[in-house]
């Protein structure tokens, strides 16, 4: 990656991260995209951008889909364990008036490690919408790149139950995550990785094992968007280390949504990302497993450039953190 950039990909912790987020237990085929109904009476519009590492976990029997991010994973690498450490998750208001706290952060960033994070006026009644596919086949990336819609497939955020499909999540996920989101009516989209020098690369999820492999593009950013009724968003944020538990923030106008940017940091990596180097860092994902699989038998993301042209050493994918 390269150095000076600060955040990182889907979600959580990570080193380069096109490979962004895992998605795991996410709804299979392509469920249908509608837009939610405009209640009578005022309605309060949410566009939340979720850029980094995370861990989309989707809950059929629960109707909700939340989005995790994780803690430290404390393993010895000179002992072929798993080890990230994480560098935290920031949540930003780009658009709209913080009424609560009464005194916001100039820069308008919360610190939301450790909180449950859940919207007032958000209910299991209403659909939760997203659009996901079948793994990616050839040519293993969206035809058009240029422009949100053409990623807004969540396919396009990696699952290791593509590559795992007996995979499934331990019963004690939410103890090993430093901090989620739950997402309960609204809809969900994947959108166009947040560097462009990722757009056009592929990356081979490779198990060191048996050298078995599934090739795909990937992207670090989705966006979440839902109405709420009331003149507010009132963000609710359940045993948040930083003690702010509550945020209330007003559209600048009815006409105009509020804004939110949830993004997660991650460590600094070399200047460049070469084709054929290893992503370690979203081994971290599959120490939520119930049955967590050996180093060796973890797939794992490999650099392998833009496959239009010639093999070479190919820029950072920029923000994206893998293994976050």
């Amino acid at each position: 990656m390269r150095k000076g950039r600060r955040f990182g990909s889907l979600g959580l912790a990570g080193v380069a991260a096109i490979v962004a987020a895992a998605c795991d237990s996410c709804p299979g085929a392509n469920r249908t995209v509608t837009r939610e109904p405009v209640t009578n009476g005022q309605v309060t519009r949410l566009v939340m951008n979720v850029t980094g590492g995370f861990k989309y976990a989707y809950s059929e029997a629960g109707h909700q889909l939340e989005i995790a991010f994780l803690k430290d994973t404390p393993g010895d690498p000179n002992k072929g364990e798993c080890y990230v450490h994480q560098l935290g998750v920031e949540l930003t208001v780009k658009e709209g008036d913080i009424i609560v706290p009464a005194a916001p952060p100039a820069d308008k960033k919360f610190d939301p490690a450790g909180a449950v994070i859940t919207f007032d006026g958000a209910t299991t009644a209403k659909p939760l919408n997203v659009a996901r596919g079948t793994r990616p086949q050839a040519p293993f990336q969206p035809l058009s790149r240029n422009t949100d819609a053409d990623w807004m497939d969540l396919s396009w955020v990696p699952s290791i139950q593509f590559f795992m499909p007996e995979s499934t999540l331990a019963e004690n996920w939410r103890s090993k995550a430093d901090g989620r989101v739950v997402l309960t009516q609204g809809t969900l989209l994947g959108a166009k990785p947040s560097d462009d020098a990722a757009v056009n690369g592929v990356w081979d999820f490779t198990r060191k094992s048996d050298g078995a492999k599934f090739r795909q593009a990937a992207t670090d950013r989705t966006v979440y968007t839902t109405e709420i009724p009331g003149d507010r968003i009132v963000i609710n944020l359940a045993n948040a280390k930083s003690g702010i538990t509550r945020i209330e923030i007003k559209p600048t106008s009815t006409s105009r949504p509020v804004n939110l940017l949830l993004v997660g940091r991650h460590m600094e990596a070399a200047a460049q990302l070469h084709v054929g180097e290893t992503i370690t860092h979203f081994c971290a994902f599959y120490e939520l497993l119930s049955k967590v699989p050996p180093m060796n038998e973890r797939f794992l993301p490999v650099f392998a450039g833009d496959p239009s042209k010639p093999l070479q050493g190919q820029p950072t994918p920029g923000a994206y953190c893998p293994g976050e």
